[in-house]
């Protein structure tokens, strides 16, 4: 027995050995690694640094390889998704056209880390906060304009801030556009067309697609249906198109044969709350897993890409592994009532994403320039927003994927930017 104890106490050391000399290792090539990506161009900038922004300290990194080059506000999505730990490796690759500066807008990422956010977050208040980091940034450079780069949110918010200020940019490039109330307003409408009777189900599906009946907010104070015989309608269709998504698959079959319009109807029509719940739970066990499956998930998986976010935020030379920790297990200040006072009263991000909808805002006085996942824009929507800006230049282009493939394929986006800084040379 004391031989056996002796013998694993002797294999539990060696292995805490191996297991500390691993970490060693592993830290010692984080060091190095980090070492090199903090070096700065020759004749370029790699700073980064607190600035007060209205009375908080907020994070930027600047790096560019040429001082002389025109100057990149880049806008992460979100709202409140400051991606900094690993889009530093996606932005070095525009760092031979432009001089990219990278902003943790308020409550989130190095800025969070360093200033946590006291106090609502309110649409003046960011577009207070986007007005000074510019002003900042051109006068820190010595530059009359700069270019917006927005990823998602960020093109709404990089939108009105073009909108307000065009005399402070010279272009502004939208990587996977956002324009919510019309891609919203376009799905419902399929959905009330069929229900109403004005075309057919075939027509719904060929020109609004199957989505649009299954992300219909059904429970909604917007929804058009209104009775047990709409209801039942609109469940008997989700039903077909499960039924038809699942004919070569017995494992997912199941998902269609449980899905009942007529059970679905009766909870959903029944005045008990509980019963309503238990209807939107229902219909998210049957549904959405197909969804994501036979439509697409417009998230593309972490290593779709041509970069390796895991390796960029493992080398990243702007992060401690105290501020990856504090990153990722932080409060998330955007999910916050709006009025704490009232839990009903919604939450920031969704106020933020409704106030700078572009939806309606379509004059633009200086050059807009569209980069689109093919499986980014339901219906057809964000083509149609583009084709309504008024602007001295404009394009638009697909690349392959989804929501965040814009970002993932760095080298299709340095070739677009790149693109564009020699058209507006």
């Amino acid at each position: 027995m004391k031989k056996a104890i002796k013998a694993f106490l002797k294999t539990l050391k060696w292995f805490g050995i191996i297991l500390v000399s691993l970490i060693i290792i592993l830290l010692l090539v984080r060091a190095i690694g980090r070492m090199i990506y903090n070096k700065t161009p020759e004749g370029g900038i790699n700073e980064e640094m607190y600035i007060d922004v209205n009375g908080q300290q907020q994070w930027i990194n600047i790096y560019g390889e040429d001082r002389d080059n025109p100057v990149m506000l880049y806008l992460h999505g979100g709202p409140g998704g400051a991606t900094s730990e690993m889009d530093w490796k996606v932005l070095r690759k525009l760092a031979g056209d432009y001089t990219v500066v990278n902003w943790d807008q308020r409550g989130c990422g190095k800025t969070q880390i360093h200033s946590p956010q006291e106090g609502l977050i309110t649409s003046e208040l960011m577009q207070s906060d986007i007005d000074a980091v510019a002003d900042f940034i051109l006068e820190y450079m010595g530059k009359d304009k700069l270019t917006i780069l927005g990823h998602s949110w960020g093109t709404m918010y990089g939108g009105d801030f073009v909108i307000r200020n065009p005399e402070k940019v010279d272009c502004i490039i939208d990587l996977s556009l956002s324009v919510d109330k019309d891609v919203t307003a376009m799905m419902n409408k399929g959905v009330e067309d069929y229900i109403s009777g004005a075309i057919d189900y075939q027509t719904a599906i060929d020109k609004y697609g199957e989505i649009s009946f299954m992300y219909y907010n059904f429970t909604g104070e917007s929804s058009c249906l209104d009775s047990s015989e709409k209801y039942r309608k609109y469940f008997s269709a989700v039903k077909q198109i499960m039924t038809d998504w699942t004919v070569n698959s017995e494992d997912d079959r199941v998902f269609a044969e449980q899905f009942d319009p007529d059970k679905m109807t009766e909870l959903i029509c029944s005045s008990s709350e509980t019963d309503i719940k238990k209807a939107s739970h229902m219909f998210g066990e049957s549904v959405l897993p197909l969804t994501d499956k036979y439509v697409y998930s417009d998230e593309e998986g972490l290593f779709d890409g041509d970069v390796n976010p895991l390796a960029a935020a493992f080398f990243n030379p702007y992060y401690s592994i105290t501020d990856h920790i504090k990153n990722n297990f932080g409060e998330d200040v955007y999910y916050q009532p709006v009025d704490p006072a009232n839990e009903k009263s919604g939450d920031v991000c969704g106020v933020l994403l409704d106030e700078f909808d572009l939806s309606e805002k379509t004059e633009y006085k200086v050059p807009v320039y569209v980069l689109q996942g093919s499986n980014d824009d339901y219906c057809g929507v964000i083509k149609s927003y583009f084709d309504r800006i008024n602007a001295p230049d404009k394009e638009f282009r697909y690349i392959d994927g989804g929501h965040m493939s814009t970002m993932l394929h760095s080298e299709e986006l340095a070739q677009f930017v790149h693109e564009i800084k020699e058209k507006n040379r």
